[in-house]
């Protein structure tokens, strides 16, 4: 601080340094060219802020006789925030004064949400962020609270998220992206439905009864919805070759129970608006008709039309394996297959190798389409990409994961480098 100071003092920057005293110890104050600081320090131990008030409040706590953990080291410990290169507390009581009285002051359809908002603030205890480098770097977000004191849809759709998703191990492994989970949809609604007054719970009902349960021929809310899920995934794929456009390929998987064919009622209701998507369309080409062919023994349909797609894309879906699964193509939803045994799957995966090699085998075609939808030269769009491309080949790939154990959850940013970090 002494050198900062002084080099400060040099520049300019710093205008004037005044020591000033509080509960026996001394602090400073820093006159700044663009206003103050200021800092207290004592031995291993620096309070720097722009509030006096704050600097006061940690002079007294550091000079106060305590015993046992303190309570920062003891919250961060709780997160598993405390073992990196930098960690962060966030105290949930800290703020429960302010939305107390903002539920006060709040009337109608905002003070049903902010009072169901505030039942699962005052259920969680803490929010930490811890980053870590090591041969990667791992930055990780970790809420604590009481499960028992949510309502039980949270519950429910907790319990579902905490397990691993089958459908992310269907996906093919050179995806250039992969998302995948476990999701409740009916205690999602549930949930939902607290924070919505009686008149907007009734419209969303009538609204996903009229669009989904009437074309499936089923109750949407006791017979669909709770076929669905809870695994769902979503993957991106590079086009299988040079014929098949520039548009990366796409499957996105939900698994449908076939309890009192609740999956073909799913599949009646897609049919019905796949047709009505052929009947409506007006664009270029000569139209879109609805078409069926066999893989295996499974049947699958898809949108097909001259001139109304990009090349390589014809919409394609099918009841595969205990999924509904939708794909940009019949030759993409081919690739949706048997589950394998490769262990955990993360919730998303960026395949930062595989990205890169697809922008790299087609970057002429890349460049031309950039630079005509941007307004570009070509050779500012050519330097944009490589820009990418340089940032890419840093990276091997990107993950998010979760974990979870009682009374916490956690979710991990990994990004591994194409090198070690250490």
């Amino acid at each position: 601080m002494e050198r900062l100071n002084r080099a400060q003092k040099d520049s300019g920057d710093l205008k004037e340094l005044e020591e000033r005293r509080h509960a026996g110890a001394a602090y400073f104050r820093r006159a700044e060219r663009k206003g103050e600081n200021f800092y207290y320090v004592n031995g291993p131990v620096l309070a720097f802020s722009s509030q006096e008030d704050m600097v006061r409040q940690a002079i007294e706590r550091d000079r106060k006789e305590g015993s046992g953990e303190p309570v920062a080291a003891k919250q961060l410990r709780l997160l598993g925030a405390d073992r990196g290169l930098a960690g962060l507390w966030i105290n949930p009581r800290a703020f429960d004064a302010e939305m107390d009285r903002n539920l006060e002051q709040a009337k109608g359809a905002e003070a049903v949400v902010q009072r169901a908002f505030l039942r699962y603030w005052k259920a969680l205890d803490g929010v930490g962020l811890a980053l870590e480098i090591e041969k990667e770097a791992r930055l990780t977000l970790t809420l604590r609270g009481r499960t028992d004191d949510l309502p039980a849809a949270a519950k429910r759709l907790l319990t579902e998220a905490a397990r691993p998703s089958e459908a992310a191990d269907r996906f093919p492994e050179d995806a250039l992206l992969t998302v995948a989970g476990r999701l409740d949809p009916a205690a999602l609604l549930d949930m939902l439905a607290d924070f919505q007054t009686k008149e907007a719970r009734a419209a969303l009902a009538e609204a996903l009864e009229r669009g989904f349960g009437a074309p499936s021929g089923k109750d949407f809310a006791k017979e669909v919805l709770p076929a669905l899920g809870p695994d769902f995934g979503l993957c991106l794929l590079a086009p299988a070759g040079p014929d098949k456009g520039l548009v990366p390929q796409g499957l996105l998987a939900v698994r449908v129970g076939s309890d009192q064919g609740a999956d073909q009622a799913v599949l009646s209701a897609v049919d019905f608006y796949a047709r009505l998507a052929a009947m409506s369309y007006r664009g270029p080409g000569k139209g879109i008709s609805l078409k069926t062919l066999r893989q295996d023994k499974v049947e699958v349909k898809y949108l097909a039309g001259e001139g109304a797609f990009p090349a390589g894309v014809q919409p394609a879906y099918a009841l595969k394996d205990g999924y509904l699964v939708f794909a940009s193509s019949p030759e993409a939803l081919r690739r949706f297959g048997p589950a394998k045994t490769s262990g955990a799957v993360p919730l998303l995966r960026l395949s930062a190798k595989a990205l890169s090699r697809y922008l790299t085998e087609r970057r002429e075609e890349l460049v031309a389409v950039v630079a005509e939808k941007h307004n570009l030269s070509k050779d500012e769009a050519a330097r944009r990409l490589d820009g990418l491309l340089v940032g890419l080949r840093l990276l091997d790939r990107v993950e998010i994961s979760q974990s979870s154990e009682a009374g916490r959850l956690s979710l991990t940013l990994r990004i591994q480098t194409a090198l070690p970090l250490k």
